[in-house]
């Protein structure tokens, strides 16, 4: 990663911490405490998002998830955390390479005019696999061929349970315990 590209992370993240404090300032202004202490709530819940996000020991594929939305315009993605801590550090770069892969292919079947809302989770299975489930709100074209596409995505981890139609799409990623 270059110098530069680090400058605009950081240069991303001031700038949504100071539109969260604007409105936080605004609502004080206007003596609204419960509004002020709502905003608050749901900062203080975005970063212990963004915590185990980091604490799953895994750079590159934190940084791909929080320079997503930036990147793309008419998708979003959102994710969901449900492991504290994890060192997901041996298996980083290729997680992040299979998840790009799936929005790669994602990409070729949706619409430039429409908006795409994502998902993404990440949890540990019942018999502690690492599992991600990646899934897709929006109109898709061609949803036979993009099922098709998604299947042939295998090394190194290939994609499960995947189910796509006209409107939504998902697929799962299960990263066996003894890979990681």
């Amino acid at each position: 990663m270059e110098d530069s590209d680090i400058l605009a992370i950081l240069r991303q993240y001031r700038h949504d911490l100071m539109n969260h404090l604007q409105i936080i300032q605004g609502y004080a202004t206007l003596g609204q405490v419960d509004k002020v202490k709502q905003k608050i709530d749901e900062y203080v819940k975005e970063l212990n998002k963004e915590r185990k996000l980091v604490n799953l020991n895994a750079p590159s594929f934190a940084l791909w998830l929080i320079q997503f939305n930036g990147i793309h315009t008419n998708i979003q993605l959102t994710y969901d955390i449900h492991i504290d801590y994890a060192n997901l550090e041996s298996i980083d770069v290729p997680l992040t390479n299979q998840c790009d892969r799936v929005m790669a292919l994602v990409k070729k079947h949706i619409e430039q005019n429409v908006f795409y809302e994502g998902t993404l989770t990440v949890m540990l299975t019942a018999a502690d696999d690492l599992e991600c489930r990646i899934a897709f709100q929006g109109h898709f074209t061609c949803p036979e061929r993009l099922e098709n596409h998604l299947q042939t995505i295998q090394a190194p981890f290939p994609l499960q349970q995947i189910d796509v139609d006209e409107s939504s799409m998902s697929c799962v990623l299960t990263i066996p315990k003894h890979k990681r």
